[in-house]
């Protein structure tokens, strides 16, 4: 009896345990298709969790926005569940308004379903000739990457999120407004190859506690004056620019970045430093500056928190 119980108890409990166990593996799509794409003014994402990728391409498509959604979980406590039992999902497209929104639905426990997830993504992919505004919100974690490659153009792009990271990407494209990116703990990289701006624009970059990076390479007019501002408490911001154009000019305002510290001295080819009064910061401005059109950034630090790296290059005149 008692060499029985010591075999079935074991094994027993196990199976309880796997009947318990399961796998949610769930693919969901939505599209958009109006008669005339330029209908299409705004899409706007939120969600509580996932990783959120918008692309844009060129190859003829029978759409003018599709959006898919994978989920994968596994775990105790999910043997036939499905994702229906955690999250409200809602998508609508009406008068050029695309909207997609994906919830945990209230009295679910957050850090269980956190421990449950082994991966949401959110594929978002835009008709090459669209052009509509971007607005994407993750409220708990995930992470937002943008892409918009040659001749695109693209609206006015707004991006928040709670914890993770944020990525653009543009490269030899148009952006028609402004650029925002706010992240409370985790990393900003902004790149772009040689774009242009069809307007007066902002670059606003906000991010407390993790690393901000911002690369601009320009070899080309970028039609318009660009603002820029981005600012940290205790994390790091670096900016990369390369400037070939005698009719693009550039200040980077450091604000905070005193001459004595820890930050280490780095290089700025092409521009003229000059130490702001009461030691408020350090303003580097390019030779050529004003000229057609310029960048003009101010970069924000609590005093003697955080830390600065730049590397900075425009033609010598």
């Amino acid at each position: 009896i008692c060499f029985s119980l010591i075999i079935s108890i074991p094994i027993i409990i196990l199976s309880t345990t796997l009947s318990n166990y399961g796998i949610i593996d769930e693919s969901i799509q939505f599209s958009y298709n109006p008669t005339n794409s330029s209908i299409m003014k705004n899409l706007n994402i939120n969600t509580d969790l996932g990783e959120i990728e918008i692309g844009y391409v060129e190859a003829p498509i029978d759409y003018c926005v599709k959006l898919e959604v994978n989920i994968e979980m596994k775990g105790l406590g999910l043997s036939g569940k499905s994702y229906f039992d955690y999250f409200k999902i809602m998508w609508q497209n009406a008068d050029g308004l695309v909207n997609f929104s994906m919830e945990l639905k209230a009295g679910i426990d957050q850090v269980e379903v956190l421990s449950l997830i082994k991966n949401i993504s959110i594929t978002v992919i835009l008709k090459a000739d669209l052009i509509c505004d971007i607005n994407v919100n993750v409220n708990i974690e995930g992470s937002i990457k943008i892409r918009v490659p040659y001749a695109v153009t693209t609206g006015e792009i707004f991006t928040t999120l709670s914890k993770g990271n944020i990525q653009y990407d543009f490269s030899y494209c148009n952006v028609q407004g402004n650029v925002t990116g706010i992240v409370n703990s985790g990393e900003i990289s902004f790149l772009t190859n040689h774009i242009q701006y069809t307007k007066n624009s902002k670059l606003t970059f906000i991010n407390y506690f993790g690393y901000t990076s911002i690369e601009i390479l320009q070899n080309c007019e970028i039609g318009a004056n660009i603002t820029g501002t981005a600012l940290t408490k205790t994390g790091i911001v670096k900016i990369k620019y390369r400037d070939e154009s005698p009719n693009v000019g550039a200040r980077f305002t450091l604000y905070n970045k005193t001459t004595f510290g820890n930050e280490v001295e780095t290089k700025w080819i092409g521009f003229n430093r000059t130490i702001l009064p009461f030691n408020a910061g350090q303003m580097f401005t390019s030779y050529d500056y004003p000229t057609q059109n310029n960048y003009n950034f101010t970069i924000n630090k609590f005093y003697n928190w955080g830390e600065f790296m730049w590397d900075f290059y425009s033609v010598p005149i």
